[in-house]
């Protein structure tokens, strides 16, 4: 009985694996930082974001919540904490809204 078949399928896992958190990886920061653009933390101050959220729905804020909540936790994780005061003033807008 020969010890490659093994070894060939536990290094083929291995790989598929390494490859599979490379992609996740990946997709969370490009998430990351869709979920900045939709909250429009580089291109909007605080007032013009404010004003952008008159005459939204409850839906489109409660959907938009949730995306800052993402955001503010991936930034937290990677010490990003001047994204995460920014999207913290942010959510305070979009509940109140909700409200």
């Amino acid at each position: 009985m020969s010890l490659a078949p093994p070894i060939l399928i536990i290094l083929a896992v291995s790989l598929l694996i390494t490859m599979a958190i490379h992609y996740l990886t990946k997709a969370t920061k490009a998430q990351y930082n869709s979920q900045l653009r939709c909250c429009a933390v580089d291109q909007l101050s605080l007032s013009e974001f404010e004003s952008s959220l008159e005459g939204q729905s409850s839906f489109v804020l409660a959907k938009m919540s949730s995306h800052i909540m993402d955001a503010m936790l991936y930034a937290k994780s990677e010490g990003h904490d001047y994204h995460v005061d920014e999207l913290n003033q942010r959510l305070a807008l979009v509940l109140t809204k909700i409200q």
